[in-house]
């Protein structure tokens, strides 16, 4: 699919989203360069010229088109529910002298104290989860 206008010859039609917004007008195409070309609106006989990338004088994004943009609209995206609490990490030593890690996820300091006794080092964590509908 061709999106820009470096084939584009006399006649062709295109759509500008600066014309096309504000006459709803479509444009005709009366002059092709190496580096430009010239259209015309249908209303108000106005020419303007355009960079064959379809910028406006080669300056910014692509406002011209073979035929009006067509925007697919998202469907609204799952809600998230941010989650905080505290990470309790202890360490205990076995049998064979290695160090065994625990880890205990709540939601306030409080419990990981109450809930993990030993717990020699507390993280804060915050992360989304989707909520459920």
């Amino acid at each position: 699919m061709q999106t820009t206008f470096e084939n584009a010859q006399k006649g062709d039609r295109a759509y500008c989203s600066l014309y096309g917004g504000i006459c709803n007008t479509n444009l005709e195409i009366i002059k092709v360069t190496d580096n430009s070309i010239t259209i015309k609106a249908d209303v108000g006989n106005y020419e303007d010229i355009f960079s064959c990338n379809g910028t406006y004088r080669n300056n910014g994004n692509q406002i011209l088109f073979w035929s009006k943009p067509v925007f697919e609209i998202p469907v609204r995206p799952k809600r998230l529910v941010k989650i905080q609490g505290f990470i309790g990490i202890s360490m205990s030593r076995t049998h064979d002298t290695m160090l065994a890690y625990t880890t205990y996820v709540y939601p306030t300091e409080e419990l990981v104290k109450k809930h993990g006794a030993s717990a020699y080092k507390i993280i804060p964590i915050s992360f989304e989860v989707e909520k459920g509908e």
